[in-house]
């Protein structure tokens, strides 16, 4: 059986986060990964409270100076961390 996750990199997000996650679930999603780059709007929280009813995961991003860095770097962590789970 196929599965699928997607990898999301987020930084105060909490006014779409929501309807994201939902979109991603309702289109077959099996899993979301949500790393995120240190928000200070509650986006953390309402990730880690989402995961009470669907197979939502919250990282914290990788550390690096420069966004383009951490972003890069969150990425290729996260398809070693999903590869062997997911399809």
């Amino acid at each position: 059986m196929t599965k699928v996750a997607a990898v999301l990199f987020v930084k105060n997000e909490v006014e779409d986060i929501v309807w994201w996650l939902a979109w991603h679930f309702a289109i077959g999603f099996d899993t979301v990964f949500v790393y995120d780059d240190d928000s200070t709007d509650g986006t953390r929280e309402l990730v880690q409270a989402a995961a009470w009813s669907v197979d939502v995961r919250c990282r914290k991003a990788l550390p690096a100076l420069r966004f383009n860095q951490r972003q890069n770097l969150t990425y290729m962590a996260a398809l070693e961390e999903v590869r062997a789970e997911f399809d």
